[in-house]
């Protein structure tokens, strides 16, 4: 079995998450999801991932930029869970509409 292939644990783990969340919180069932926590290579401290859309060619590209340089209009969209509370792990994007 491939290391990123699902065990029978990680299903386990998603039934167990899937059912709090539809049973608890119904309301998030829309709006968040699971993503493998992984790197590539480690972030330098002024450094964050950025997501960024191209409708037209129905392309999301995710870049390493400057902190500095991040979008007055991005917004966080994905998170570690910690615990000592959330930790983002990705931002997005830029000025164009959400589907």
């Amino acid at each position: 079995m491939s290391a990123l292939a699902l065990d029978e644990r990680d299903l386990e783990f998603f039934k167990d998450v899937y059912n709090l969340m539809k049973n608890k919180y119904p309301e998030m069932e829309e709006k968040f999801g699971i993503w493998r926590n992984h790197q590539h290579f480690e972030l330098a401290e002024n450094e964050v991932l950025h997501e960024t859309t191209n409708i037209t060619t129905r392309e999301s590209v995710l870049r390493i930029i400057d902190k500095n340089n991040l979008p007055n209009e991005a917004f966080a969209s994905t998170w570690k869970l910690s615990e000592t509370g959330p930790i983002v792990a990705t931002w997005c994007c830029d000025d164009r509409p959400m589907y």
